[in-house]
């Protein structure tokens, strides 16, 4: 039988630290568009808050390598594997920002 992680046990298990290595897989990748390359490391992990029946926020802050914009792509998904992506989308931050990100993921199902 295949479970699913309802939101509340997605808040719950990231409350707990389990739910943000599943968004934290979708926040692996970041990049400039710039011919030089701008990598970073997300090395304070994924937070969660102000969920609704059909969003959350989530937030996290990007360590770069060296100054500059930095797109970073995400994903939500009803899995660890991320067969089952949900919503998804691009973020731009920089030093303006603290390379702080925060997306309102979405389109999500409630329950």
């Amino acid at each position: 039988m295949k479970r699913f992680v309802t939101r509340r046990d997605f808040l719950a298990m990231s409350a707990k630290g389990v739910g943000a290595v599943v968004v934290s897989y979708g926040l692996m990748g970041c990049h400039s568009d710039d011919d030089e390359t701008i990598s970073g490391q997300f090395l304070q992990g994924v937070a969660s808050g102000d969920p609704a029946a059909d969003a959350v926020i989530l937030w996290t802050r990007v360590t770069p390598d060296k100054p500059g914009d930095i797109t970073v792509s995400w994903e939500v998904a009803t899995d660890s594997d991320f067969t089952d992506v949900v919503t998804n989308g691009q973020t731009v931050t920089n030093d303006s920002r603290d390379y702080t990100v925060k997306i309102d993921a979405v389109g999500l199902v409630a329950g």
